[in-house]
């Protein structure tokens, strides 16, 4: 047999990962690509200009306003919007520029190339006329340009939509990404481990042998895999088929076990039958033997009936008015409370029916229902009553009880007949008792009146006396007789046993009863069965005092669990399961209630951890826009700072951040590392009683959240350093190098962009207008006296609408020149209050102008004020 086998070549793997990688290129090229164009939908940015030109305009401090991020801020509704775009087709393609920044533009030589026109459109050439070019080709003089407007990208609702579709392009990449560098690490660990496997003749014969002996074992595992799929599949086959079998095995059982049920109490019934047959034969005897005497007291039955007729009717008498009585007691019950009159029954009676007749029918109503309820009560207790003397039993025996009246109705046939039974053999003995003692004092009174009448004891002749067999009638009557003792003496050996049993229960007779149940045991079998339930009893006892023990143990090892030994709620409840241990029921309503409000406080707890884990994330978005906003307005400090020197624009302050797009992902991964650090450090302090606001006082502040986000290190602010015959761009490190002058011309650079940008209105993206601002300093010509140092700091405080108010020692054209009005101050020394002085001031330089002046009281001293380090 000849295997081959295909060898795999390094060549080959490198290939295939070659083609992978070449194919995950152009994956992140996609990726880069769908980025961009989602943060140019987001950020409304359709034109892209190159970024060294981006530069440029910056540093010249003209605005970079992008036509579609206008057509969003501007205020304007979707329809005038619309009219807008219609009117200036390039608009959403354009750039938006005031007419300054045109000139500007159009004077400097930017000196950059582009690939492709970039639109730029005049601020105030924007207008709402209508235009009659209605199609999706635009004509400008020799050039046609191609525009299509997607009208969704000024519609929120739209936009947000088009979000979502890049949104889920880009997720999709990622999955597809994700794939591909599995399949790369897939290709080029087996590229190694083959690279990297030294192979020889010896090693490659036994990987042969092996490889064969592998797909002999691999052929020796799929028969018996195929036969163990066909033994699995043969004992699914018997399990089905045994299951079948099964279920009908059981239901075949179920029939027999009902059929045998339905035997059983067949046989029963035809046991009792038999019985019932046997008593009825021996009572026909015993009937017929009582028939004969029956006439004999029907008689005295006659007189017993008449007076019983009689004591009947006068019991129906009373009972009637009994029966009233007790509905005027219902009538009058609700009246318990109040006053007694002393009147006759009859006048109380007549005053009540005519007072009652006066009343609503509703209250009639009422009190129809009241006394009918209150009837219907006094029945139901007086039947209660009468059950409970007639069974002798206590309340305590049948509080629980539900009443059945048609198990009492069969209990009272089954005792009626017992006592019949009972009351007929002890009547018939008796009876039998009176006969045979009547029989021999008749037999003396015989004996006596034969001898008194004929002075002879001896009877006559036997063929003079009737033939009668006295002896069989003798043993008749003795056996009938005897055969009563028995069914008495039996009789009264199951009362016996009954009586004996309830004495032997007589300590359960106050157990409420839960539950009735019927059992069917036979009365000599009471004892044993007695015997049998005390058994279990006393077993049953004994686990449950084990089972309370192991309950009592869990409940301590719970209870010293830290989670519950400081929460009062759990501690409490454990207590009250563990004096409780001896009734079960209350231990489990008990513990019910404890997981019930375990269960409640879980929920309530996860839903404060995901209230807690969603609140974080809003926190951290809050704060990640929070250093983006910080961000974007560190970015506008410069953008007013630009000055003309030497017939060149030059940006005095150029501040270089950055880029966020492409760092985004890290920036909120820093911003949640922070927050959670924060949080970690915050926790370890409350949980040794200390205070956080410290903590997070100076945690959360603008200066800490930027630099732990995007770190000040990373913000590159350059300056120029203005010298007599050229300037020179200078980092923020090299500031402090400076001189004086240089040193502080820098410093008011910086202040007046900030104060530029405290000062802007964002409202209004084409607002150029300064507030205006005024900053006094004295002596500020000490270092900065020189014209090439003067001209950049008046330059700049003009840009940015400042007036400067400068107390100065120093003179000379370089300085005086520089301002348009001058005055002199002097402080003259008041003659009527020694070491009190008054400013007085002369204008030296300026235009003379009335002035109502208000006067105003000034009180200088001389106060210590820490100066702050720029350096």
């Amino acid at each position: 047999m000849i295997i081959k086998y295909e060898i795999y070549s390094i060549e080959r793997f490198n290939r295939k990962i070659l083609v992978l990688k070449e194919e995950q290129k152009s994956n992140y090229i996609k990726l880069n690509k769908l980025k961009e164009e989602y943060n140019k939908l987001e950020l409304g940015k359709i034109l892209d200009i190159p970024k060294d030109m981006e530069d440029k305009l910056h540093e010249r401090d003209i605005k970079i306003i992008y036509g579609m991020d206008w057509l969003k801020k501007n205020n304007y509704s979707e329809e005038e919007n619309l009219i807008l775009i219609k009117n200036n087709p390039f608009l959403p393609y354009s750039l938006i520029m005031e007419k300054d920044d045109l000139i500007k533009l159009e004077k400097e030589n930017l000196e950059i190339f582009t690939y492709y026109p970039i639109p730029i459109i005049r601020r105030d050439s924007l207008n709402l006329k209508s235009n009659k070019n209605s199609s999706e080709l635009y004509n400008l003089e020799e050039v046609t340009f191609y525009l299509a407007f997607n009208n969704k990208l000024i519609n929120e609702k739209e936009l947000k939509k088009l979000l979502k579709e890049k949104k889920n392009q880009i997720n999709n990449l990622m999955e597809n990404i994700n794939i591909k560098e599995k399949d790369i690490e897939f290709y080029e660990n087996n590229k190694n481990q083959i690279e990297y496997s030294t192979l020889d003749k010896n090693n490659y014969e036994n990987l042969q042998k092996q490889l064969v002996l592998k797909e002999e074992e691999l052929n020796l595992k799929d028969s018996i895999l195929n036969s163990t799929r066909d033994a699995i599949s043969e004992i699914n086959r018997i399990i089905e088929k045994t299951n079948k079998s099964i279920r009908e095995g059981e239901t075949e059982q179920y029939k027999l076990k009902m059929e045998l049920e339905d035997f059983q109490t067949l046989s029963k019934k035809y046991e009792i039958y038999v019985n019932n047959k046997e008593n009825l034969e021996k009572n026909k005897l015993i009937l017929e033997d009582f028939n004969n005497k029956k006439s004999i007291i029907n008689n005295e039955k006659e007189n017993l009936e008449n007076s019983l007729s009689n004591f009947l009717e006068d019991l129906t008498h009373l009972k009637s008015k009994l029966n009233e009585t007790e509905k005027n007691l219902t009538k009058y019950f609700q009246y318990n409370n109040g006053h007694i009159i002393e009147k006759d029954i009859e006048d109380l009676e007549a005053r009540y029916d005519s007072l009652t007749k006066e009343l609503s029918s509703d209250i009639q109503l009422l009190e129809d229902n009241l006394k009918d309820a209150n009837e219907r009560l006094k029945n139901k207790e007086e039947d209660l009553i009468n059950k409970q003397d007639e069974y002798n039993i206590k309340e305590e025996q049948y509080r629980e009880v539900a009443y059945d009246r048609f198990k009492e109705q069969e209990i009272k046939r089954e005792l009626k007949t017992v006592k019949e039974s009972s009351n007929n053999i002890n009547e018939d003995i008796n009876k039998l008792n009176i006969i045979y003692a009547k029989l021999e004092s008749k037999i003396e009174n015989l004996y006596t009146k034969i001898k008194d009448d004929f002075g002879k004891y001896q009877p006559k002749e036997r063929e003079n006396i009737i033939s009668i067999d006295f002896k069989n009638r003798i043993f008749e009557n003795k056996h009938k007789l005897e055969e009563v003792i028995l069914q008495k003496d039996k009789t009264f050996k199951i009362i016996n046993i009954i009586e004996s049993n309830l004495s032997n229960l007589e300590e359960f007779k106050d157990f409420n009863i839960m539950e009735k149940i019927n059992i069917d045991v036979a009365v000599e079998d009471f004892n044993k069965f007695r015997g049998e339930l005390q058994r279990d009893l006393r077993h049953s006892k004994e686990e449950e005092g084990k089972k309370s023990l192991l309950l009592i143990e869990e409940i301590n090892k719970v209870s010293r669990k830290p989670e519950f030994f400081e929460d009062d709620f759990f501690r409490k409840s454990l207590e009250t399961i563990e004096k409780s241990v001896d009734k079960p029921e209350i231990v489990i309503e008990n513990l019910s209630i404890t997981l019930d409000a375990h269960s409640a406080l879980m929920e309530k707890l996860q839903a404060d951890i995901d209230l807690i884990t969603k609140e974080k994330e809003n926190v951290c978005q809050s704060i990640y826009e929070y250093v983006l906003e910080v961000h974007t307005n560190i970015g506008k400090i410069d953008n007013n700072s630009s000055i003309k020197i030497r017939d060149k624009y030059v940006k005095m302050l150029n501040i270089k951040l950055p880029q966020w797009e492409s760092n985004s992902d890290i920036y909120k991964l820093r911003v949640n590392d922070y927050i959670e650090t924060l949080t970690n450090k915050a926790l370890l302090r409350l949980k040794n009683n200390e205070n956080i606001e410290d903590l997070i006082s100076k945690s959360i502040n603008t200066c800490e959240l930027y630099n732990e986000v995007v770190s000040i290190s990373n913000i590159d602010v350059k300056l120029y350093k203005i010298e007599e015959d050229k300037q020179v761009q200078i980092s923020w490190n090299d500031v402090s190098q400076n001189s004086g002058g240089e040193g502080f011309l820098s410093a008011f650079v910086i202040l007046s962009s900030l104060l530029s940008y405290m000062k802007r209105d964002e409202t209004d993206i084409f607002s150029n207008n300064e507030d205006g601002k005024v900053i006094i300093m004295d002596n500020p010509f000490a270092q900065t006296s020189a014209e090439h140092l003067l001209k950049p700091l008046m330059d700049i405080a003009k840009k940015s609408n400042t007036q400067l108010i400068c107390f100065s020692g120093l003179g000379g054209d370089s300085i005086y020149n520089r301002f348009d009005n001058i005055y002199v101050l002097n402080l003259i020394s008041s003659k009527l209050k020694s070491g009190l002085k008054y400013l007085r001031s002369e204008k030296v330089k300026g235009e003379e102008f009335t002035e109502n002046l208000i006067g105003s009281r000034f009180i200088l001293e001389e106060v210590s004020v820490d100066q702050m380090d720029l350096f």
